[in-house]
């Protein structure tokens, strides 16, 4: 923004009310806060979300995906391919911010109220954006959070589908424990830390929209991974056999009803005294939820869409692992939710209410 302070000052709060983080902005939406990386950290040899899963491990026979899972510095470079150009165009000419970048774009992120991520920022930005969150505001001589005001966050369809596709790119087998958090050799984008140290405690809604799971969808969750490996595959594991082209189809339906919760974890659990608003949600699982009030809107017509039909118990199991989750710590949090809504819950036409009725007699049970 080039204007006068006066200007500045009263166009800023009406401005920064509503912010949106692409994958493109992501780095300049912050530019100007101190310290600001220099440029080698966004491909640096060296990230504790990089150093356990980037060895090059021999495998027999087939070296194709799932088998082979992708490293994450390749990952990166296919998310921002010609993000090492742009770096280098601009050596030897650098702009760095200083003590007064600092304050005013402070100032500007102070003012953010709503805060939405569209798409999947790299793990380069958001990893080099963590290296100083807390932020310090030398003017106010004391460490603030970046996005101090912001009342709700919202995580758009194309943002979930994204980090749920990243994840299973890289890391194609989870295991039930993993949706507790992070462990050894389990990738949890940056991004997910870098919300967690920026934003207050006391958010107001956090909405989460789950991507409608159509056939364009799946053909791009095939094409991307039917050819994913080293080498070249042999025999039925061809990457343009057919074999392989139904290997790589029968994995869409796991993805889709693990891959969302397992990629959102721990965010969706960490707000307390949120209304939590999870929309879209067809056959996937739910994530690890906590909040004041949890609403869940599962999707309307399905039938237009690459979702299977699922069945009446099916629904009604879905309603009570939120209700009643297996592992402890979920347990414990969901039983700190003082409202929970389910809306759009009956399968078919719903006129007999059969899930309201099982979720009902099952919960009274418990």
């Amino acid at each position: 923004m080039s204007t006068s302070k006066i200007l500045y000052g009263l166009l800023n709060p009406a401005l920064y009310r509503r912010l949106t983080i692409t994958r493109r902005n992501a780095e300049s939406v912050f530019w100007g806060v101190l310290p600001h990386a220099i440029e080698e950290d966004f491909f640096g040899e060296e990230g504790p979300h990089r150093t356990d899963v980037t060895e090059d491990k021999e495998i027999p026979g087939n070296r194709l995906w799932p088998d082979f899972i992708v490293p994450y510095d390749e990952v990166i470079g296919e998310q921002y391919p010609a993000r090492r150009q742009e770096i280098h165009s601009t050596v030897g000419k650098p702009t760095y911010p200083d003590a007064n970048t600092n304050h005013r774009k402070l100032t500007s992120l102070s003012n953010v109220r709503e805060l939405i991520i569209d798409s999947l920022p790299s793990v380069g930005t958001t990893e080099t954006l963590q290296k100083f969150y807390p932020v310090f505001d030398r003017t106010k001589g004391k460490s603030i959070k970046a996005l101090p005001i912001v009342e709700r966050l919202r995580l758009t369809s194309r943002f979930v589908w994204e980090i749920s596709d990243l994840f299973n790119y890289t890391y194609p087998t989870p295991t039930p424990s993993s949706s507790s958090g992070t462990q050894q050799g389990v990738f949890r984008h940056t991004i997910l830390d870098f919300l967690l140290l920026s934003l207050p405690q006391d958010l107001r809604e956090v909405v989460i929209d789950y991507p409608i799971f159509d056939d364009q969808l799946k053909a791009e969750f095939i094409r991307k991974r039917i050819g994913l490996g080293k080498g070249v595959g042999v025999g039925c594991g061809h990457p343009g056999s057919d074999t392989r082209y139904r290997f790589i189809a029968q994995k869409w339906e796991p993805f889709k009803e693990n891959f969302i919760m397992i990629a959102l974890t721990p965010l969706p659990g960490c707000y307390k005294d949120t209304h939590l608003i999870i929309r879209n949600v067809h056959s996937s699982s739910t994530a690890f939820v906590r909040g004041s009030t949890v609403s869940l809107y599962f999707l309307r017509d399905p039938s237009s869409t690459a979702e299977r039909v699922i069945s009446v118990d099916e629904r009604v199991e879905q309603i009570m692992t939120m209700l009643e989750p297996p592992l402890a710590r979920e347990r414990d949090a969901a039983l700190t939710v003082k409202r929970w809504e389910f809306f759009s819950a009956e399968v078919g036409d719903g006129d007999d209410k059969s899930v309201e009725i099982k979720v009902r007699a099952e919960f009274e049970a418990y």
